[in-house]
């Protein structure tokens, strides 16, 4: 395997786009009937919680609020699977 790249000066093709302001990025772009998201993150680091969607549900244009009960699998970690993505009884951290 020959590495010619190592110690070469690279052309970025973005370079140009981002310096003068005219790149285009995943927030820029906005489509029909496009959809938007909120998370919701804990005030405390550590304790138990409720979530009451009742009020948010009313509001109008809400498709969908999705919580810990949406998620087939809701846990990730390296070695045990025991780390939740979304908190359904206990916050452990901010």
């Amino acid at each position: 395997m020959e590495l010619n790249i190592v110690g070469e000066n690279l052309i970025r093709v973005e370079a140009l786009s981002k310096v003068t302001g005219k790149a285009i990025y995943p927030q820029d772009v906005y489509l029909d009937n496009m959809l938007y998201g909120k998370t919701l993150r804990s005030t405390i680091a550590h304790g138990y919680i409720t979530v009451d969607t009742s009020e948010a549900e009313k509001i109008d244009g809400v498709v969908k609020i999705f919580t810990s009960k949406d998620v087939a699998s809701n846990c990730h970690g390296v070695v045990f699977k025991d780390q939740e993505v979304f908190t359904s009884k206990k916050v452990k951290r901010i």
